[in-house]
């Protein structure tokens, strides 16, 4: 008995195609990012850990290696450890405003990061497999801490020679 192509036939082998094609297209735009270590170039970067207990900064330190909770990848080395009472901006949902509130047994915690950004063609800034934007939650540990935060600055030197 001699099979012939008929409708559904067509349309299956019309989706491979096409899922072949979105598949060259897709990873041969990826191609042209390389990514490169910079060695001349220091990243400094804030993550903010929102209420955290008061005796934070018994646990965190200048100084201290930080790393990502979940890879392990090291992030950098915090140079900076700046502690804020605690502000948190709330609905009032009786009026409609927002206002500002706070706990009296929390801080806010800012900890600013150096370490030595790896850059894509694009600039974009990555450590290891982690990018690293404004905005991003990162999952973070040291010797003594973990917890997470969002990055809420970023500022990208010329190494001093």
């Amino acid at each position: 008995m001699k099979k012939r192509l008929n409708f559904i036939d067509i349309i299956i082998i019309s989706f491979v195609i096409l899922a072949i094609c979105f598949a060259v297209v897709y990873f041969a735009s990826n191609l042209g990012k390389t990514y490169k270590t910079s060695q001349n170039k220091v990243l400094h970067y804030v993550v903010e850990l929102k209420s955290t207990p008061e005796d934070i900064g018994n646990y965190i330190k200048n100084g201290d290696i930080v790393r990502d909770s979940i890879t392990g990848t090291v992030l950098g080395k915090i140079i900076n450890v700046d502690i804020k009472d605690n502000v948190e901006i709330r609905e009032n949902t009786i009026d409609g405003t927002f206002i500002e509130t706070s706990f009296p047994d929390k801080k806010d915690v800012y900890v600013t990061i150096e370490t030595t950004p790896t850059l894509d063609s694009n600039q974009n800034i990555r450590l290891d497999t982690i990018d690293i934007k404004i905005g991003k939650m990162l999952y973070i540990r040291t010797k003594q801490y973990a917890g997470s935060g969002y990055i809420t600055n970023l500022n990208l030197f010329d190494k001093e020679k």
